[in-house]
């Protein structure tokens, strides 16, 4: 496999243990600290339910005991059958994160996927770490006593993401041709217990509950507190649209500034009311 991720449905669905993978952009974006994900909208995402695999393991223990094969045999645990991309893993992100806000965010959840590099990059650099490094150094301005420091944070997303994009830009295909065989030897009371097939993974359904499964059994947090959640990501959500209102208008302010670019604005704009009174006129005489 690729990388096992939260349970589909043992011990309970949405459990979770650890940051590795998919758990720590899942963590970082919620937190509002993960802004750039370099990764192919298209690229299938092979991110197989933990239980999937355990499951998988114990029913060829079983197998191999019953046969006693000469040749070793190999297993490919796998999702290729019923596949997602890490573009919907990353639209879900932007739907489930503000439907289940994890405590305590950072800042709104929201980011960019590149697929170029070098633009990943830069775009980390601008939109990540530089924020980061600015508020790391804010904080002890103002006596500001946090957890981690945020340069910590910082280079460790840096790390995470460099780890990450060797296989979110990639895809693998695996045969699952004895896995498949394995599944259809199990006896119905057996395959209801164990679970090998892939065609059962609802998508939509383990992403939320993979959001879900984040706060509940990974940061810890209650349910009980998603509406607080909820309240501090509203405000969240006006600190972030008013920062961009700023920087927007401190870009037109300097833009302006150029007569060039004034005398484009001016010609554009002309062109636009033409358009628009020209068409206005036809539908009158219509």
């Amino acid at each position: 496999t690729n990388y096992r991720d939260i349970s589909l449905r043992h011990p309970y669905p949405g459990w979770i243990e650890n940051l590795n993978g998919p758990s720590g952009v899942v963590v970082g974006a919620g937190k509002g600290l993960l802004h750039v994900f370099c990764c192919k909208d298209t690229a299938k995402a092979d991110m197989l339910p933990v239980d999937m695999a355990i499951d998988t393991l114990l029913a060829v223990a079983w197998e191999t005991a019953v046969d006693r094969p000469e040749q070793v045999k190999v297993y490919n645990c796998s999702t290729y059958e019923n596949p997602t991309t890490w573009g919907e893993f990353e639209s879900a992100l932007r739907l489930y994160l503000r439907g289940h806000p994890l405590d305590n965010a950072y800042w709104y959840p929201s980011g960019l996927a590149v697929e170029n590099k070098i633009a990943h990059k830069s775009l980390e650099t601008l939109l990540q770490t530089a924020p980061l490094h600015i508020a790391e150094y804010l904080t002890k301005l103002l006596g500001i006593k946090t957890r981690m420091s945020l340069i910590t944070v910082s280079q460790r997303l840096v790390a995470m993401s460099d780890v990450l994009k060797f296989f979110s830009m990639r895809e693998w295909h695996f045969k699952t041709d004895n896995v498949k065989k394995l599944h259809a030897r199990l006896s119905p009371q057996d395959a209801a217990i164990y679970n090998l097939d892939p065609q059962t993974i609802n998508w939509s359904n383990h992403y939320e509950n993979f959001i879900k499964g984040t706060r509940k059994y990974l940061l810890q947090e209650k349910d009980q507190d998603i509406d607080v959640a909820k309240k501090h990501l509203r405000k969240m959500y006006y600190v972030h649209q008013g920062l961009l209102l700023f920087v927007l208008a401190i870009l037109c302010r300097f833009a302006l500034e150029n007569q060039y670019i004034r005398a484009f604005v001016y010609r554009t704009f002309r062109m636009l009311l033409s358009i628009l009174t020209a068409a206005y006129m036809r539908i009158q005489q219509s």
